[in-house]
């Protein structure tokens, strides 16, 4: 079993979508425009390190970031529905519920489970129960944004695919095949993994 550890996304809220222990990072970034407001990931979309049961999935598919098709807006009547209706289950360590499925959220991150679904041929509860997709970066971004090699807040996924290891699970690395090396040494050598679209350096 997974280290008991502290699950620092349960303090994501309608009011704070970026976690204190990464803010210091984040805002330290260069970035490729001007206006670093508007560059900083999660202050206009809620993060989305992972979806599926984190904790008993079967897959474990590793995977870069939740891109620029997060919900931006900024109504705090609507922001605390979406937080209700879809991304509080998020941070629920065995939530099996992957709503982008069900129509919720943008276009672009049901187009993104579709795509993703559809070769599978499995319904979407039996996905969400079986799999769970990992971000290397948890929070959307705007184009331009350089990736930081660490975050504070890693330890907490980190811990799980640390134990997919041990457990001899099935890890699927889709993308950045060598930033996961770089961040969790022991995926290097573990033979139960597959590789999606990713260059692989040995």
């Amino acid at each position: 079993m997974a280290k008991k550890v502290i699950n620092p996304w349960l303090s994501i809220s309608p009011t704070k979508r970026v976690l204190c222990c990464d803010l210091s990072i984040l805002t330290k970034i260069s970035y490729s425009r001007t206006c670093i407001e508007e560059m900083i990931p999660g202050t206009n979309a809620f993060p989305e390190p992972w979806n599926g049961d984190l904790v008993n999935a079967d897959i474990y598919i590793l995977n870069m970031n939740p891109s620029s098709g997060g919900i931006a807006v900024s109504s705090p009547k609507l922001l605390s529905s979406l937080y209700s209706s879809i991304y509080k289950g998020i941070y629920d360590l065995t939530s099996t519920d992957i709503e982008f499925l069900k129509g919720k959220g943008t276009p672009v991150q049901q187009k993104w489970w579709k795509k993703f679904l559809d070769p599978t041929k499995m319904p979407s509860s039996f996905v969400g129960k079986k799999i769970c997709v990992i971000e290397y970066f948890p929070y959307h971004t705007t184009t331009g944004f350089k990736f930081p090699l660490s975050l504070p807040s890693n330890y907490f996924v980190d811990n799980f695919i640390n134990q997919a290891i041990v457990d001899k699970k099935l890890i699927i690395i889709a993308r950045q095949a060598q930033s996961w090396f770089n961040r969790i040494p022991d995926l290097r050598n573990y033979k139960n993994t597959l590789y999606l679209n990713c260059l692989v350096h040995q």
